[in-house]
């Protein structure tokens, strides 16, 4: 009949420990802690099972090890009883180490899945305190950027192309230059609003003077323009000088000139 795969691993690892000796059960103990993981480590569910197939193991163990002492120490007479006494005294006395031992490997267990477990949750509350406190700044910053008021011309475009639902990377280079222009030339003609001609100089700096040509506005003619007073300004100017020059003069200043000071 033929072997199974157990019992020529058996075999194997009998004829081994034949021919090694201490070096063979040596190399067996590193070789199984290179893969052996604590039970701390392990998942709750992989721990529980681990811990499940660790009882069964120590309880078998413990069966057979007590096998031949039970067979070999005889059966204790109704006579004599200080002799039942010390025989259930020394055949007990292994299983109440064994239990001792026991304990106190459970109580630590204990105390590490305690302190896993109390970790585990620290960790959770912080996760969900994060996560929500990434959603508070997100919101913030949204505001934040809703409240920036948009000065420039590229800004006030993207924010225009944003309203009517379209990105401003995805639109068309050529009607994003046009926005832009309508933009640039709203804010000269504020600017010529203020007493000051249109001189280009927004236009000069998003590189849009070229649009221009089809206004009938050229190049040339917008480099000669400079931003300077208008003359109604320079006029309006000149008069309040001289009005201003002319309530300054001695002989008007005074409340009540003399004789010496009037002209004639």
């Amino acid at each position: 009949m033929a072997k199974s795969k157990a019992q020529r691993m058996k075999e194997y690892r009998e004829r081994k420990k034949q021919e090694m000796g201490e070096d063979w059960l040596k190399k067996e103990r590193e070789r199984v802690k290179k893969y052996y993981i604590p039970l701390e480590l392990l998942p709750a569910k992989d721990r529980k099972r681990k811990q499940a197939i660790n009882r069964n193991n120590w309880q078998n163990f413990r069966n057979k090890r007590q096998k031949p002492n039970d067979s070999s120490t005889p059966q204790p007479s109704s006579s004599s009883e200080n002799e039942v006494t010390s025989t259930t005294g020394y055949l007990q006395l292994p299983s109440l180490m064994d239990s001792i031992d026991k304990s106190r490997k459970s109580s630590g267990r204990k105390r590490v899945n305690r302190a896993l477990s109390r970790a585990h949750g620290k960790i959770k509350r912080l996760q969900k305190t994060s996560a929500k406190n990434r959603k508070i700044i997100s919101r913030l910053r949204k505001k934040v950027n809703d409240l920036k008021p948009a000065n420039t011309p590229r800004s006030k475009t993207d924010k225009l192309l944003k309203k009517s639902g379209f990105s401003p990377s995805k639109v068309p280079r050529t009607i994003r230059k046009k926005l832009i222009f309508s933009e640039c030339v709203s804010d000269e003609l504020k600017q010529s609003n203020q007493k000051k001609p249109i001189s280009g100089r927004i236009l000069k700096k998003y590189k849009l003077a070229n649009q221009l040509r089809n206004s009938g506005y050229t190049w040339r003619k917008l480099r000669e323009k400079k931003a300077r007073k208008i003359g109604n300004q320079k006029k309006y100017d000149e008069i309040r000088s001289d009005v201003i020059e002319f309530f300054e003069r001695d002989d008007n200043s005074r409340m009540m000139p003399g004789k010496q000071d009037f002209s004639k």
